[in-house]
């Protein structure tokens, strides 16, 4: 009995073990367990200066397939190793990587059966942008022998399209700056059959510079020689483009077609081709890469002003900037929270033509802008090969708009003084505060009934008590000449003796009638003034006309006084 219920239990051990036993990988009776796996390698790196890129992810996608069938992401050293199913490691991929702060890149077609690795460039987009010209074809020429060479045009014997040559040229700051250079390729209906690139590390295939044009210029070569041309009509596209995929490219399109009655005879027949240019251009703008300038200068004190457009007040800001070196472009930071943080105006301003060796000038046309509201300003500079810290910053303070009033002489008046005094009034008296702004910058316009006679340009320091005419310091013994400020009345006082010390002239002429403005930096019509305070902050005030002042211009509220000289006057 007991040997019975020992054979019994052995039987159902066996059974119960069979069941227990789980399928292999890839058994399709549990098509839930993953099947053999082959690892593919791919390399990330930097589109300038060739370093390794981590935290970019990476997608494989099936030739042709809109989803991808695979992810990864870079390591530290750039690698990034994807698990793909064995029977899936030699098929064609489209690969495509992106970052949230680089620039995308694709590589379409590629198979991993040719042992190659894939590198693919990803450019940092927080660098400072630069915008740059697209490579552009030269030349497409066509071989049978490989040998000897004609142009693409006109009527072409099939016989002899086995190899094409594409010529293509890009100017030398591809080398220079952030460029990883550029490729050509080449595509038959739709399908490329071969592409040649140039790595971000190597440019031995630049060729030579044409001359002193700027440009250089790289040959590429495409074996069609194996290809079966079946009777019809095919589109050969060549591209010049760059390499990281987001720049720009330049397509030739030549349209082919044989007449061959049949596919053993498709050589035979004329091939007419129609060479046809159209470009291309990305969204993505290319960017400075590299150490530190050294030395950047302190921002210069900003210059700003204000406009009056005729249907109400828009406000801008505009920086002068100094920089110790030459530069290629500058980025702009502004904060709105006192200096705590800063975000980039403008990554795409560059200076061709700086004001002047070292400065350069920008202007915050934010339609945020508001009155009664501090910006401070940072910059970061740019050379070729090379990024500054950043800057110091500065401050600004937009003041609400002021009234500029004529006072005295009245107008109308007559005045027995060939050196007669003019007298102004700026209605917001807040202007007139030593602790808030300590500059006032206006000149005095004085013309006859029919053209300007001199303008008094003056920028006064009331701290100091020194003035700026003209470029000119003048000392504070010698301001009394210029001007005068009566703070209780909240006037302000401008001598013709002035005038007299800076052009040399006697004074008005006696029996004449003459036009006095205050207006701003020589304009006519409804300009600014520029006030400064102790410690860069710009205090802006706005001078506004109104359209019942004479159509001849105007800089203050009431607009032209006229000023008779008597006949007596001394």
């Amino acid at each position: 009995m007991k040997k019975s219920v020992f054979a019994l239990s052995a039987v159902f051990l066996l059974f119960w073990l069979g069941s227990c036993q789980q399928p292999g990988p890839g058994d399709p009776e549990n098509p839930d367990i993953p099947e053999n796996k082959v690892d593919l390698e791919l390399l990330v790196l930097d589109s300038l200066n060739g370093s390794p890129v981590d935290g970019v992810e990476v997608k494989l996608y099936p030739e042709g397939d809109s989803s991808p069938a695979y992810t990864g992401v870079s390591r530290s050293d750039g690698s990034v190793i994807i698990a793909v199913n064995e029977d899936e490691a030699d098929i064609l991929y489209d690969i495509v990587s992106a970052k949230n702060d680089r620039a995308s890149c694709k590589i379409q077609s590629f198979s991993f059966e040719n042992g190659k690795l894939p590198v693919l460039y990803n450019h940092d987009l927080m660098m400072t942008s630069f915008s740059a010209e697209a490579p552009s074809i030269t030349s497409v020429e066509y071989s049978g022998n490989g040998t000897d060479w004609f142009v693409a045009e006109g009527s072409i014997d099939s016989a002899d399209l086995n190899y094409i040559r594409v010529s293509a040229r890009a100017r030398t700051e591809i080398k220079e700056t952030s460029w990883c250079g550029y490729g050509i390729k080449i595509s038959l209906n739709g399908i490329i059959t071969h592409w040649d690139g140039l790595a971000a590390s190597s440019f031995e295939k630049e060729g030579e510079q044409i001359g002193s044009t700027g440009y250089y210029e790289t040959v590429a070569l495409f074996d069609l020689s194996t290809h079966d041309y079946m009777a019809g009509s095919y589109s050969l596209f060549v591209n010049a483009y760059d390499v990281a995929a987001n720049r720009v490219e330049q397509t030739s399109e030549l349209i082919i077609t044989t007449d061959a009655p049949s596919a053993d005879a498709s050589l035979a027949g004329v091939i007419p081709v129609i060479t046809q240019f159209t470009g291309k251009t990305y969204s993505v703008s290319r960017d400075y890469y590299g150490t530190p300038i050294d030395p950047v200068k302190r921002i210069a004190l900003p210059e700003g002003s204000t406009t009056f457009n005729g249907e109400g007040t828009t406000y801008y800001i505009a920086l002068d900037i100094s920089i110790a070196e030459e530069i290629r472009r500058i980025d702009v930071l502004r904060s709105d929270d006192g200096g705590n943080t800063y975000k980039v105006l403008d990554r795409n301003l560059t200076f061709s033509n700086p004001t002047s060796a070292g400065n350069y000038s920008y202007s915050d046309f934010d339609p945020t802008i508001e009155l009664e509201h501090s910006y401070f300003y940072k910059v970061i500079a740019y050379n070729g090969s090379g990024a500054s810290e950043e800057s110091e910053s500065v401050s600004l303070t937009l003041l609400p708009p002021h009234n500029t009033l004529l006072t005295a002489p009245a107008n109308k008046s007559t005045s027995d003084s060939l050196m007669p005094e003019f007298t102004f009034s700026i209605t917001n008296t807040e202007l007139l505060d030593t602790d808030r702004a300590q500059y006032l910058q206006f000149q005095l316009q004085i013309r006859d009934t029919t053209a300007p006679i001199y303008s008094l340009p003056i920028k006064w320091d009331r701290v100091n008590n020194t003035l700026d005419i003209l470029g000119n310091a003048v000392p504070s013994e010698y301001v009394g000449y210029f001007v005068n400020e009566d703070t209780a009345a909240g006037t302000i006082t401008v001598y013709y003796s002035g005038f007299n010390l800076i052009f040399g002239l006697s004074g008005l002429e006696a029996g004449k009638t003459y036009e006095w403005n205050i207006i701003d930096e020589g304009h006519g019509t409804y300009f600014s003034n520029e006030y400064y305070n102790n410690d860069g902050t710009i205090l802006l005030g706005q001078e506004q006309s109104l359209a019942s002042n004479s159509a001849s211009g105007q800089g203050t509220l009431n607009g032209w006084f006229t000023l008779t000289i008597s006949d007596m006057a001394q």
